[in-house]
């Protein structure tokens, strides 16, 4: 996976704005040391293994920012489907 790049997807339900908010480790959009993620859910490798392998990849709702869901990347593979969070809080 390293250096490529690979799709994420994340369903909202119950409102009108599914609209999400991507981040890497926490920050929005990621870095160049963990890999960035467009706003479209597109996740991009760093060419170089981070220190930490895993990465985990985190949208999080528009319409209620208490709701989000995340997903591991991991060095050459991934898990990138999450789960509907539409009525859930993920810590």
């Amino acid at each position: 996976m390293l250096g490529n790049a690979m799709p994420f997807s994340a369903q909202v339900a119950n409102t009108a704005d599914t609209a999400v908010s991507w981040s890497v480790n926490g920050t929005p959009g990621g870095n160049a040391a963990s890999g960035t993620i467009t706003p479209d859910g597109v996740y991009t490798a760093p060419a170089i293994l981070p220190a930490s392998a895993t990465v985990q990849i985190a949208a999080t709702s528009h319409a209620d920012a208490t709701k989000s869901d995340s997903a591991a990347a991991e060095g050459a593979r991934s898990e990138n489907t999450m789960t509907h969070f539409g009525s859930e809080t993920k810590p």
